[in-house]
C-alpha cells in the first residue's frame, strides 16, 4: 500500500472513533449507548453524581403512523403541527480526576445524547 493510502486509512479510523464518542461510553466493562433505558444505564453505571429533570413543550410537524412498524409519515403542510411534552432528564457521572465527566440526556426515559465534559473532580 502506498504511503498516502495508509494516511487515509488512519484518518478514517480516527474519524470513526471520534464519531462514536457521542453515541456510547463504558461504565467499567459495560457499554452504555444511545437508546438505552434509564433502568439499563442505572444497572450498568450505578447512581449518577447529579440528576436534574424538567418537562419541555415542543412543537413538531403533525404526523401519522400508517405502518405497523411505527414508521411515521409527516404531512407536508407546515401549518399542521402538534404540541408534544417531553420529559427530559440529565444524569451527570463524575468518575474522578483521571476520567472525563459524562452528561447523559434522557428523553421520555430513553438515552438520547451522551456528552463528554472536562476531567472530573
Amino acid at each position: 500500500m502506498k504511503k498516502g493510502s495508509w494516511r487515509l486509512v488512519l484518518l478514517i479510523m480516527v474519524m470513526l472513533m471520534a464519531a462514536d464518542e457521542g453515541f456510547a461510553f463504558r461504565c467499567g466493562t459495560r457499554l452504555v449507548a444511545v437508546g438505552d433505558s434509564r433502568y439499563e444505564v442505572l444497572w450498568k453505571c450505578g447512581e449518577p453524581t447529579w440528576v436534574e429533570s424538567w418537562i419541555e413543550k415542543r412543537i413538531e410537524p403533525y404526523s401519522i403512523e400508517p405502518f405497523s412498524d411505527g414508521t411515521r409519515f409527516y404531512l407536508p403542510n407546515p401549518s399542521l403541527a402538534t404540541i408534544v411534552y417531553v420529559t427530559v432528564e440529565q444524569w451527570v457521572y463524575d468518575l474522578g480526576r483521571n476520567h472525563f465527566v459524562r452528561t447523559l440526556t434522557f428523553e421520555n426515559s430513553r438515552l438520547a445524547r451522551i456528552e463528554t465534559g472536562d476531567y472530573g473532580h
